[in-house]
């Protein structure tokens, strides 16, 4: 192995021999791990991460007449908190999936930054029974539940 001391200049003359080790050094390096590198790769060893395929998109929000009334009652009594209670009953297809957004976008903002984060506490019920929501793996701003077989709203 060669120290630093070895590859620094001592006299005037040996530059080139100096060039010289260091290329030489640097060559036996290289080729000592690259058959190292392709051993690690080929062999049967513990399997390595995959990426897992993408989930279907998101069908985009249509402008359309909406099949029913939404009702909404809002608490909004904790002032000192700034916390609102919001229950929302929103008629639906039972036996079929749903996706709820949440506004990316909301009056006066330049940026798809909807405060998310002011979100909290969601519970899904329906016949009295919760329902288990799951955030999608790519846009967050949405919901999945399952609605039930029979359920109306």
């Amino acid at each position: 192995m060669y120290r630093f001391t070895d590859l620094q200049l001592r006299r005037k003359g040996t530059r080139g021999r100096t060039i010289h080790r260091v290329l030489l050094i640097i060559s036996a390096l290289v080729t000592s791990w690259a058959p190292m590198a392709n051993f690690a790769l080929m062999s049967n060893g513990p399997p390595m991460p995959m990426a897992t395929a993408m989930p279907s998109p998101i069908a985009a929000p249509r402008d359309m007449p909406f099949p029913g009334t939404i009702r909404l009652q809002v608490d909004a009594t904790d002032i000192a908190h700034r916390i609102f209670q919001v229950r929302e009953t929103i008629p639906v297809k039972g036996g079929h999936p749903m996706t709820l957004l949440f506004p990316k976008w909301t009056t006066g903002d330049h940026t798809p930054n909807g405060p998310l984060d002011k979100l909290s506490g969601i519970i899904i019920t329906a016949h009295g029974q919760r329902l288990r929501w799951v955030r999608d793996t790519v846009e967050v701003y949405a919901f999945h539940v399952n609605v039930p077989k029979g359920v109306e709203r």
